[in-house]
């Protein structure tokens, strides 16, 4: 089983929050948080809720939704002449992948992993509320 972790982006503070504990409703939806010890829930509406994908980068550093990589391009050859491309993280269909190109989806964020979950051709740069402008290159 792999494990759920997830961290929080404060869209009035733009700050990441210290999450304690989330809140789940009987059909397994996350409908609240708590900041601190536990003692203050509150609703979801001023967060942005994102989940680890249960891999790291080259570095050993955890990616989660949000963040952006530097990734090797695999041999499909949408760009000719490039190796590698910076992207989002993204989940879509089940599975975590970037958003590389809207119509195509390249590779599962998983594909050439070690056994304990890293990646050696992916680096994570940054995320899309704090370095928004790494996805402009």
């Amino acid at each position: 089983m792999r494990e759920h972790k997830f961290r929080a982006w404060d869209k009035k503070l733009g700050g990441w929050l210290d999450l304690h504990s989330l809140l789940i409703d009987c059909n397994g939806r996350v409908i609240g948080y708590a900041d601190d010890a536990g003692n203050n829930f509150r609703t979801l509406d001023c967060i942005e809720l994102v989940e680890y994908t249960g891999l790291q980068d080259k570095n050993g550093k955890e990616i989660y939704e949000g963040d952006i990589i530097r990734h090797q391009l695999n041999n499909a050859g949408i760009e000719k002449n490039k190796t590698f491309a910076i992207s989002s993280v993204i989940f879509v269909r089940g599975a975590f992948t970037v958003d590389y190109n809207p119509k195509i989806l390249i590779w599962g964020l998983g594909y050439n992993c070690t056994e304990d979950g890293q990646l050696g051709h992916v680096e994570v740069i940054g995320n899309i509320w704090e370095n928004k402008e790494l996805l402009n290159d």
